[in-house]
């Protein structure tokens, strides 16, 4: 594949999500599919060879690779569409706690001002840190993921602590970091949410070098983070 076929893919990514094509167009879509695999190829092939390449180039691909990854999350919401919807839908009614728990809408809602101080410090939405802290913890300052990770924002203890937390049992310490570490992502990901969410759902590291087997789990997050914030925004 060429240059200017993945530079079609990157535009792909950047085409506002009315044009894009819709969950019909199988046909597009597998084209899209086949380019995608194709540029990961060759992009990778491109960062072996990186010494050989001149500066303009690495820079190139280094966009590339980025747009890349926000295609495939295009692409994958773009897959499933509304059986996807349903999916989520399915999983909320049955799961409990949590998992199922109504949106608290309007301005004050729990550890709201906790919340709001924090992403205007960091730079961040209100509404996106707001719906994070209800869809991983349902407003609990206790809770504990089956991995560990603890807090309004769960977060591993070791990543906390690198973020400043000096109390793990510090609501407003624990928010504050993860403010941070959200805002860290999204300057990462050039200010894409979804890339951003995902990478704090899955891990950086499995976002990045497996962009293409992004699991159920986090997508179901990011649908979910996703509804929150339009309700957040249409109360």
């Amino acid at each position: 594949m060429s240059l200017m076929s993945m530079t079609e893919l990157a535009r792909f990514a950047e085409t506002p999500k009315d044009n894009q094509p819709k969950v019909g167009s199988m046909g597009r879509l597998s084209r899209f599919q086949d380019m995608l695999d194709q540029a990961m190829v060759n992009g990778q092939g491109m960062y072996e060879d990186d010494g050989k390449l001149p500066i303009l180039h690495r820079h190139l691909v280094n966009q590339l690779s980025t747009a890349m990854r926000s295609a495939v999350m295009r692409a994958e919401q773009l897959w499933q569409g509304s059986a996807f919807a349903h999916m989520n839908s399915a999983k909320e009614t049955s799961n409990t706690g949590a998992q199922n728990s109504s949106p608290v809408h309007g301005s004050d809602y729990p550890f709201s001002d906790m919340i709001r101080k924090a992403s205007m410090e960091h730079g961040i939405k209100e509404h996106l840190l707001r719906a994070v802290v209800e869809v991983q913890s349902n407003f609990d300052p206790n809770a504990t993921t089956a991995d560990g990770a603890k807090g309004l924002v769960p977060l591993q203890p070791e990543t906390a602590q690198a973020l400043g937390v000096t109390d793990l049992n510090s609501a407003e310490q624990n928010v504050n970091a993860g403010a941070n570490y959200l805002s860290q992502l999204l300057n990462r990901y050039q200010g894409e949410e979804d890339l951003s969410l995902a990478a704090l759902n899955w891990g950086v590291k499995n976002l990045e070098q497996r962009p293409g087997e992004i699991p159920y789990d986090t997508r179901n997050f990011l649908g979910r983070v996703t509804k929150l914030m339009d309700q957040y925004s249409a109360a």
